[in-house]
């Protein structure tokens, strides 16, 4: 086998493991929350109520989502404490179809959640980096952590190369993650 076969070959092999991974990811840069914040629009604390996974508008979609969150403290952006605020995501379930988007989480109703949201083109919310813009509270242990899941994301670094690190989620208590919000809303001039 000449060195451009072998190559060639060591380079099908490579593609034959990487593409599958990537083709149900969707490709983001990895934000801060510094960034992720300062991006959003609205910030809250609070509790899903209510998850309804059928709206589609026809047989073919589009697919929609929505998602009422009781707020128990806004953090960004202004809300009232008990209001309901009801977002509309892509994906769902219609006539037997799913569609589901990759990087977008999957919500049910119970979940404690911190959620960054940033405005559509349409002048809707949607969560500001895919599921970046989401912590799930855990009160398992002793304190609530809130915890961030990044399935359904590859993220790349400047150079457009995959970081495989950027995976990492720091991870927070609750406590520490709200007063970190709190703080960079403020610096930022976020309304609270």
């Amino acid at each position: 086998m000449s060195l451009r076969s072998s190559v060639l070959f060591l380079f099908l092999i490579v593609m034959a493991f990487l593409v599958p991974a990537l083709a149900g990811a969707t490709v983001v840069r990895r934000g801060t929350l510094e960034q992720l914040v300062e991006g959003s629009e609205l910030v809250l604390h609070g509790m899903i109520r209510h998850v309804d996974d059928d709206l589609e508008d026809t047989t073919d979609g589009p697919f929609k989502t929505a998602v009422e969150i009781e707020i128990f403290e806004g953090l960004k952006g202004e809300r009232i404490v008990g209001d309901t605020l009801r977002l509309v995501l892509p994906g769902g379930i219609g006539r037997g179809k799913i569609m589901q988007v990759p990087g977008l989480p999957l919500f049910r109703s119970g979940d404690e959640v911190v959620l960054l949201l940033e405005k559509t083109p349409g002048g809707g919310l949607t969560l500001t980096g895919l599921s970046q813009g989401v912590y799930r509270v855990d009160r398992a242990g002793d304190v609530a952590r809130a915890i961030q899941s990044f399935e359904g994301l590859v993220f790349v670094g400047a150079d457009g190369r995959v970081d495989h690190r950027a995976h990492r989620s720091a991870g927070f208590t609750l406590p520490q993650l709200l007063s970190r919000i709190r703080a960079l809303s403020e610096r930022a001039g976020g309304e609270r």
